[in-house]
C-alpha cells in the first residue's frame, strides 16, 4: 500500500486512528534504519504527514540552541522532524524529561517555539464480559 511505497521494507508495528488539524487519518509506526518512524496517511492512502525520529546533530544549531537556552535542566530524550505527505519539513518536535515529567516540543525550522505539551499517562477502562 502507501505505506510501503514512502517506505519499502519498513516494518510497521503499530497502527491508530489519529484526530489532527480537524479531520481523522490512519497512522502507522514502525522502526526503519534504526530510527523510529510514524507516517499518516488520509483514508484514500495519500500521504498526510510524517514524523521521522533524528540525531541530534542533524538538527540546525539554532533549533539545539533554542531548546538548551529555553529549557535548561530538562534532558532530552528525541528529536523528530515533522514532514509534510510530500517530504517537505515542517517544524521540529523535541521530547524532553525534567524529574519525572515528560515532555513534548514543538519548534519552527528556525528554532521558535511553537507548542509545550506535558505527556501524562493516561488509563482507559474498557468493558469486557469475563477476565481472562
Amino acid at each position: 500500500g502507501a505505506a510501503q511505497r514512502m517506505y519499502p521494507g519498513a516494518n510497521f508495528t503499530e497502527g491508530e486512528m489519529e484526530y489532527q488539524d480537524g479531520g481523522w487519518y490512519y497512522e502507522l509506526g514502525g522502526v526503519i534504519d534504526g530510527r523510529e518512524v510514524e507516517a499518516m496517511f488520509q483514508a484514500d492512502g495519500t500521504p498526510y504527514q510524517q514524523e521521522i525520529q533524528v540525531a541530534a546533530e542533524s538538527v540546525p544549531a539554532v533549533v539545539r540552541s533554542a531548546v538548551q537556552n529555553s529549557f535548561a535542566g530538562a534532558t532530552v530524550t528525541a528529536w523528530e522532524e515533522i514532514r509534510s505527505g510530500t517530504g517537505a519539513l515542517l517544524e521540529y518536535h523535541v521530547k524532553l524529561t525534567k524529574g519525572d515529567r515528560k515532555y513534548k516540543l514543538l519548534l519552527s525550522t528556525s528554532g521558535g517555539i511553537l507548542s509545550l505539551f506535558r505527556e501524562v499517562p493516561a488509563e482507559i477502562e474498557v468493558p469486557v464480559n469475563a477476565m481472562q
